[in-house]
């Protein structure tokens, strides 16, 4: 009833060298799959109601020490009709009675245009809202989803921050109220292993996520092991109280030896970046959503409550303006302000003159490496690579020309400004510098994304 590709002849049309039909096919597979998932929900929650309706209606006699035997047995014959767990059934349930009060976002399900890890993650994030803000969040979203080429991660970034935007008072309460969700679980994994969960606040989170980088920073280049299996490694020495790891790189001469400065200590402290425009920490209304890096958008309420134990630095940046696009100059930082003092902070950028600049490059654009300052921009703007659905952080990207600097005439183009450079990670800088996918970037700084073969075209947008 839900199907949209005939299985049968799957094997015969992918025996095709065409690139075109396995893409068709794979999208087809996809859509057919999302219609699925929307049916099975939407079923789920019919079946709920209605096993709910006819166990409520006869359960006289039932003791309280069943607490509600009507949500319960009817979850249970969920679970066991799909042959899924009862906190499954429930988050499918759940689904299944927001999206009622969501009826663009069902549609857009029920016809395939949406996974259920999207459409779970919208409806989580919008359904605690008032109608009017649900509404504007549901038509976004929706908005984002089949426009843009954003990753789960940066449509729910995204939302979070349009959530804080329209109801910032709301966006506290669901912060507080998500603190009942905090936990820390080990679970058994395979062949010997265990898989560590847990949900902290989010300045925590970071901090752990921080020292664990530190710490794994003191090994050499020579370790053999993958960067998670370093992370793993970290994680288990902090735990103990340790404060050194040991590297396997098995030399004599080895610059992490544990008689080396940079092994003997973990940092006691640890940077957790927030940004804020100047009004927000001092206790007024920000014309910015606020954000923690590698993180995300934070109500202003918690942005306060971390201002009240931090030290704050003003920025400095021109006003951003057509002329603005070509600056080499990035953002200018200013004097550090310690914990306490935040209401001595300064709006945190300057305009410009408004004079019409001189023609040519400006300063530091024919030159290939960028100012720090431009690259703290870049990073500020784009928050992670610009590769479609890509969400590499900013310490795991390159700065990329988007037209290649002529270094035999640097003035002829590829020059070193805002307008055309932009984050991407290492395999897909390698895949662009390849011809495999063409950039070009747009006046906006979006770029679109055009596959040298099948002609696929995606478009992204910068955080900022």
């Amino acid at each position: 009833m839900f199907a949209g590709v005939d299985v049968t002849g799957v094997d015969d049309l992918l025996s095709s060298p065409s690139a075109r039909i396995a893409t068709e096919i794979a999208q087809d597979a996809q859509r057919s799959e999302n219609r699925c998932a929307a049916a099975k929900v939407i079923a789920a929650g019919r079946l709920h109601e209605i096993r709910f309706a006819a166990i409520s209606a006869g359960e006289d006699g039932l003791g309280p020490q069943f607490g509600n035997i009507a949500d319960k047995g009817a979850t249970v014959e969920v679970a066991t009709t799909l042959g899924v767990s009862t906190s499954k059934a429930t988050t499918l349930i759940g689904l299944a009675i927001a999206l009622d009060a969501l009826p663009d976002l069902r549609a857009a399900f029920l016809n395939g245009d949406m996974d259920i890890y999207r459409t779970t993650m919208i409806a989580t994030t919008i359904d605690t809202h008032e109608p009017i803000v649900r509404k504007q969040l549901e038509a976004e979203a929706i908005r984002l989803d089949a426009e843009t080429a954003m990753s789960h991660r940066q449509l729910r970034d995204r939302l979070e921050a349009m959530c804080i935007e329209l109801d910032p008072e709301q966006a506290a309460r669901d912060r507080e109220d998500f603190a009942e969700q905090q936990d820390f679980r080990v679970k058994p994994d395979r062949h010997g292993h265990a898989v560590i969960a847990g949900c902290v606040p989010a300045q925590d989170g970071r901090e752990i996520e921080a020292r664990v980088a530190d710490l794994v920073a003191t090994l050499c280049h020579g370790d053999p092991r993958w960067i998670g299996q370093k992370r793993a490694a970290a994680h288990l020495a902090l735990i103990r109280g340790e404060t050194t790891l040991s590297c396997w790189c098995g030399a004599d001469d080895c610059p992490s030896a544990s008689d080396a400065p940079s092994a003997e200590l973990v940092p006691v402290r640890t940077l957790v970046v927030v940004h804020a425009d100047a009004p927000t920490p001092a206790g007024h209304v920000g014309a910015m959503t606020p954000w923690i890096d590698g993180h995300g958008a934070i109500d202003p309420v918690l942005v306060r409550r971390l201002a009240a134990d931090a030290t704050w630095q003003e920025m400095y940046g021109d006003t951003l303006t057509a002329h603005s696009q070509t600056s080499a100059s990035g953002a200018r930082r200013g004097r550090r302000h310690p914990a306490g003092t935040i209401g001595c902070i300064r709006d945190g950028h300057r305009q410009t003159s408004g004079h019409t600049p001189a023609p040519g490059p400006p300063p530091g654009a024919l030159t290939y490496t960028p100012s720090q300052s431009l690259r703290d921009w870049i990073t500020d703007h784009d928050q992670h690579c610009r590769f479609p659905f890509c969400n590499q952080p900013p310490d795991a990207c390159e700065i990329d020309h988007q037209i290649p600097l002529d270094h035999t005439d640097p003035a002829g183009g590829g020059w070193t400004i805002r307008i055309n450079l932009a984050l991407l990670c290492v395999l897909h800088h390698h895949v662009k510098t390849a011809g495999l996918w063409h950039a070009h970037m747009h006046p906006d700084r979006s770029i679109t994304w055009t596959h040298r073969d099948t002609g696929a075209a995606f478009t992204t947008h910068p955080v900022r």
